[in-house]
């Protein structure tokens, strides 16, 4: 548990770290305002979600003591194997809720940021957070470790918030392969058809081979249309609203 405090720990630097690069180059990375939203949403998310995982976790070892003897064991490969389970029910999960009404005004809450930086990654919407590791059960059924799975789930969770660093860049090798800020840039685009691709968390080859890859753009305007900024409450009513609203 404390490796894990160490990470938030290292989390809360970078954040840091950007903040003061960003006043350093004058520019408009951060505004006052959403900074605050964010970083209020990311505690309330970090309250919320230590006792979610705690519960999931519960459930998620009374589904596998009762189906399995013998767990896979956990080897590299089957780390490796399970990482990309992760990652591919990451990828449906996220996706669905772009495609889906419903669930994309639960998920908007994410893309309503109108800049792009580490604390984006914070803005979740909690009802969202309450169901997403229900995504996570069908790879339970194959018969890898609750232990397994929520570390690779964890590692995700770490790649896809280094992910929205506002100045990262990396080769073109690596975005064949990985995920990159610079792609998932396109995803927190105005732009619709941009907005609507690179769903993946970690792995490229999900939308590569469902369709939904883009190059990374030059991108001008991040967020939402006819969004008006509102505290973290404020925007989680109106999303359970909007999302049961005829």
């Amino acid at each position: 548990m404390s490796n894990f405090y160490s990470i938030y720990i290292a989390g809360a630097l970078f954040v840091i770290f950007e903040i003061l690069y960003s006043i350093y180059k004058k520019d408009s990375r951060y505004s006052l305002v959403n900074t605050k939203n964010n970083l209020l949403r990311g505690l309330l998310l970090f309250i919320f979600s230590f006792f979610l995982v705690t519960l999931y976790f519960k459930v998620f070892t009374v589904i596998f003591e009762s189906l399995y003897a013998n767990r896979i064991p956990t080897t590299v490969f089957s780390f490796v194997l399970c990482l990309i389970l992760v990652d591919f029910a990451y990828y449906i999960f996220h996706r669905l809720h772009h495609e889906n009404r419903t669930l994309r005004n639960f998920h908007i809450i994410h893309h309503s940021d109108t800049t792009y930086n580490l604390t984006t990654a914070l803005r979740i919407s909690l009802v969202e957070q309450a169901y997403i590791f229900l995504f996570l059960i069908p790879i339970t059924l194959v018969g890898f470790s609750p232990e397994l799975i929520f570390f690779c789930a964890f590692i995700l969770i770490c790649y896809q918030f280094l992910c929205h660093s506002a100045y990262v860049k990396t080769s073109s090798y690596i975005k064949k392969i990985l995920i990159t800020p610079e792609l998932h840039r396109n995803h927190h685009s105005r732009e619709k058809e941009l907005q609507n691709s690179n769903y993946g968390a970690i792995f490229t080859f999900w939308d590569i081979l469902f369709l939904t890859a883009t190059q990374p753009k030059d991108i001008k305007e991040y967020g939402v249309f006819s969004h008006t900024e509102s505290d973290p409450v404020t925007q989680e009513i109106d999303s359970i609203k909007n999302a049961f609203k005829k």
